[in-house]
């Protein structure tokens, strides 16, 4: 939703945005720690970075859920990625999982 006066997005509405969007960046940096920093044992923190991930969008579901508004319509992509992304490394890394 855009103000008319300004022409920008107010600023809960750019938090919430990004809060949506970052599990993309918590998806790379626990690609990157899994592929290229490959050092024993740090399979652990590319888990706890990937299990973060979760954060965000769950919160702002529930933020959504206690205001009684709608979530994005990209919402159930962003979990579909997560658990996407969770179900291909487990299968992958499955010695590694912190749990």
């Amino acid at each position: 939703m855009l103000t008319e006066q300004s022409g920008k997005k107010p600023v809960a509405q750019v938090i919430s945005d990004n809060l949506w969007m970052s599990p993309g960046l918590f998806i790379a940096a626990s690609f990157v720690q899994f592929s290229v920093l490959k050092h024993p044992g740090w399979d652990r923190y590319a888990w706890w970075i990937y299990l973060a991930g979760w954060v965000p969008p769950a919160l702002m579901l529930l933020w959504s859920g206690a205001r009684r508004a709608k979530p994005p319509q990209g919402a159930p992509v962003i979990f579909a990625l997560l658990a996407i992304y969770g179900i291909v490394t487990g299968v992958l890394q499955h010695d590694s999982f912190p749990l």
